[in-house]
């Protein structure tokens, strides 16, 4: 039943989006309070894959550190922040391995994210400060570039195709509580128009805690996050009446403005 509420949920904000500007400030999507909310284009959700488990998950890129941790997949050696060396875990992504999900008519490229932090009191709390992606004829990329919290990152031999920070300094909030917990489950899923990539690569950097110490936003414990995708879990159109019944309800809560 929860994997159906997140769709119908899921429909009416790609209904929304379709008829919405793009932000001309900072938004906070928080996902401790929501089930899915939209920046820049982009889908976040609350989202469990599963039956999956540690070991099973096929990760193409996974940060850790204590405070703030960032990263982004490759093959390239040696990483060049705090994603971890192992192949297994971190490595080139061909666009063609990319899982589609199809709202609408309209194909988006789906990615998973497993955040494993402590279960207990504050510490369950994440924030996913930077989110960008790029794509690219060329494996192996590296020489990462950019200012935290600004949409000034670069990726040598890429084109960016997605930036959280457009517009402002954009965060999501995240529990590992939300779903239930547990290493080897998604937690999050993020959607982005599948016809924004082109190319045969994708690479996906993402950085995670307190980057500009704020009040608002939450540290990584040390444990580790990291992102997947599973082409077996596309999913068909939702029909078009629970897209209406809940644009009228207005259940599109979750993205708001921060106040400076």
């Amino acid at each position: 039943m929860r994997s159906i509420k997140n769709l119908v949920v899921l429909a009416a904000v790609f209904r929304f989006m379709s008829n919405t500007p793009a932000s001309a400030g900072p938004i906070v999507c928080d996902l401790t309070t929501t089930s899915s909310c939209a920046i820049n284009g982009g889908i976040f959700s609350v989202f469990e894959v599963h039956p999956t488990g540690t070991g099973v998950i096929d990760s193409f890129v996974r940060v850790q550190d204590k405070g703030d941790e960032a990263g982004y997949n490759t093959s390239y050696r040696k990483v060049q922040f705090d994603e971890k060396k192992d192949p297994n875990h971190t490595r080139d992504l061909g666009i063609a391995e990319v899982g589609t999900t199809t709202f609408g008519g309209v194909e988006y490229a789906t990615f998973y994210l497993d955040i494993n932090e402590p279960a207990s009191g504050d510490k369950q709390l994440i924030t996913l400060d930077e989110l960008e992606l790029f794509t690219t004829d060329l494996p192996m990329r590296t020489g990462y570039s950019g200012v935290p919290n600004t949409a000034s990152g670069e990726l040598p031999g890429t084109t960016k195709v997605y930036d959280l920070d457009w517009g402002g300094d954009n965060y999501v909030q995240l529990s590992y509580n939300q779903i239930g917990g547990g290493s080897g489950s998604s937690d999050m899923v993020f959607y982005l128009p599948m016809a924004l990539f082109t190319g045969e690569y994708v690479n996906l950097y993402s950085e995670f805690g307190d980057l500009d110490e704020s009040p608002n936003k939450s540290k990584s414990e040390a444990g580790f996050e990291e992102w997947f995708t599973l082409q077996s879990l596309a999913i068909t159109s939702v029909p078009e009446p629970a897209t209406l019944v809940l644009v009228s309800l207005g259940l599109l809560g979750g993205a708001r403005r921060r106040k400076g």
